[in-house]
C-alpha cells in the first residue's frame, strides 16, 4: 500500500513514481514528488479529467492529465474503462462490478520490467447478463448458465393487458416481452408460466 508519493526500482535502471489517491491532505506533497521526480513512469490511482470512467461516461472533474506530462508513460487504475489516451493508460478493473461494466473487457495485465511491455489478461468470467430471445427460432435457455450470475430485467409487458368478456370457449393467446437494461425487448414467452384465478372463468 502506497500512503504518499514513493519512487521505487522495480529492475535495475526502471524507477517509477508510485502516487497514492490525490486528496486535498497530500496534494502539496504529490505536486512536490512530480516535480523533483526524475523516474520516466508514474502509477498511481488518479482522476483525471477528460477520460472516461466507464464506457462512455467521461469525467469531467478531477486533476488535469497535462500535470503529468513530463512523464513517457502513466499507468493507473480508479476508472472501470480500461484504454488509453496520450501517454495515460487507464487499466480498468479486473472483473465486472456494476451493470456500466457489461459488455467491457475486463482483466488483468502483467508488466515485464525488462521490455517494459504490458500484456493484457482477459478474465473469461462474466457476472452481468442479458438474455436475448428470439421467437422465431428455436431455442432453449437454461437457468443454469446463469446461475451466480446477475441478470437484469427492466420490465415485463404483458399483451393483451386486459380481456373484457370473451365469448365461452374462445381461445386467446398470451405474449409477453421482457424489456431488458439496454433498452430492448425480446419476446419471452416460452419462459413464462401463467396461471388463471378462477378455472371456471379462464383455463390456461
Amino acid at each position: 500500500v502506497v500512503s504518499k508519493p514513493t519512487t521505487i526500482e522495480l529492475a535495475p535502471g526502471y524507477s517509477v513514481l508510485m502516487l497514492p489517491w490525490i486528496c486535498e491532505e497530500n496534494a502539496a506533497s504529490v505536486v512536490d514528488a512530480i516535480n523533483q521526480s526524475e523516474a520516466k513512469e508514474c502509477f498511481g490511482h488518479l482522476e483525471l479529467v477528460g477520460f472516461q470512467m466507464d464506457k462512455g461516461n467521461v469525467c469531467e472533474e478531477g486533476t488535469n492529465p497535462e500535470f503529468f506530462q513530463k512523464f513517457d508513460r502513466v499507468l493507473t487504475g480508479h476508472f472501470h474503462h480500461r484504454h488509453t489516451k496520450g501517454n495515460v493508460t487507464y487499466l480498468g478493473c479486473p472483473y465486472e462490478m456494476t451493470w456500466v461494466d457489461y459488455g467491457d473487457d475486463k482483466g488483468f495485465h502483467v508488466l515485464d520490467t525488462d521490455t517494459k511491455e504490458i500484456e493484457f489478461i482477459r478474465n473469461p468470467n462474466r457476472m452481468f447478463h442479458i438474455i436475448n430471445y428470439d421467437d422465431s427460432k428455436e431455442q432453449s435457455l437454461s437457468a443454469k448458465d446463469y446461475a451466480g450470475k446477475i441478470v437484469k430485467l427492466e420490465r415485463l409487458d404483458i399483451t393483451p393487458s386486459e380481456i373484457v368478456s370473451p365469448k365461452s370457449g374462445e381461445k386467446l393467446q398470451m405474449k409477453a416481452v421482457a424489456v431488458w437494461a439496454d433498452g430492448s425487448r425480446e419476446d419471452v414467452t416460452p419462459l413464462c408460466r401463467f396461471q388463471s384465478n378462477d378455472d371456471q372463468v379462464c383455463k390456461i
